[in-house]
């Protein structure tokens, strides 16, 4: 087994007028996780938590976890718990909807210059070498509406004066047409895992959002994408009474999760 790496990013927005609850917590969870039964060390997991959580900070933290996997048999996630938003696609148009999903940094919550776009995500992505298992979580979601309910919904909820003309012009052409949600931030050349599709919301909570709940409670070394897929995914859709349904895409979903072989039997 080569080295293992990974960036954990945790936003509650604490002090501002969309403040979360759980993506702390849920940050915390992840390095419990990842430390105590998938061999990670401390001091090669960066965590970057609330004012720490910049723009630049989580660019930069994505580029140079990119730069250490180099060699085959190495292991890299990125984790992400926070909002999410949409925002409008600039050239080369590639959404069919016309607008970019996006994470919203700490110093993004009152400035949609520093929205993180899945656009600007998947390029470094794509540089990883090919033969690096990478994961990428996301707890939080890309839809364009969030109503306040009991459980605060990771969403930001405004659209952008442009962004939401874009979404009326494209969904009035696009209103006949049968299109499956798609996670936007999947990667062909490395695994996600998503709290939900692209046009749904995901929920928070007092100590964990749903989905990262449910998914550090059936993750285990040794299980592959799929079993925790099919473990996690109906839980998930049973507590928000099918309003939100988890993500899974990557090569080969029958490979062990993070690349991480079971330990041997003795």
């Amino acid at each position: 087994m080569g080295q293992k790496k990974a960036l954990i990013i945790g936003i509650n927005y604490s002090g501002s007028t969309k403040p979360l609850k759980g993506c702390i917590k849920d940050a915390d969870a992840y390095v419990n996780l990842l430390v105590k039964n998938f061999g990670f060390e401390i001091s090669d997991i960066q965590i970057l938590i609330e004012d720490t959580a910049t723009r630049q900070n989580i660019l930069d933290g994505l580029i140079n976890l990119k730069d250490q996997l180099k060699q085959k048999d190495d292991v890299g996630l990125f984790v992400y718990s926070g909002h999410g938003t949409r925002t409008a696609d600039l050239p080369p148009i590639e959404e069919e909807d016309g607008l970019d999903e996006a994470i919203v940094p700490w110093d993004g919550i009152d400035n949609p210059n520093n929205y993180i776009r899945d656009d600007e995500i998947r390029n470094i992505l794509n540089q990883i070498n090919k033969e690096v298992h990478f994961t990428t979580i996301f707890d939080s979601c890309h839809s364009d509406t969030a109503d306040r309910d009991l459980n605060v919904v990771r969403s930001f909820t405004e659209l952008t004066p442009g962004a939401s003309e874009i979404k009326k012009i494209v969904e009035k052409i696009n209103e006949n047409k049968n299109t499956p949600a798609e996670h936007p931030l999947a990667n062909n050349n490395t695994y996600l895992i998503a709290a939900c599709k692209s046009t749904q919301k995901a929920k928070d909570g007092d100590d964990n959002g749903l989905f990262t709940r449910e998914l550090i409670r059936f993750i285990k070394k040794g299980l592959t994408y799929e079993k925790v897929k099919n473990l996690v995914v109906p839980e998930v859709k049973r507590h928000s009474e099918d309003q939100q349904e988890p993500q899974f895409s990557g090569p080969d979903l029958n490979s062990f999760i993070f690349g991480i072989k079971p330990d041997p039997l003795r």
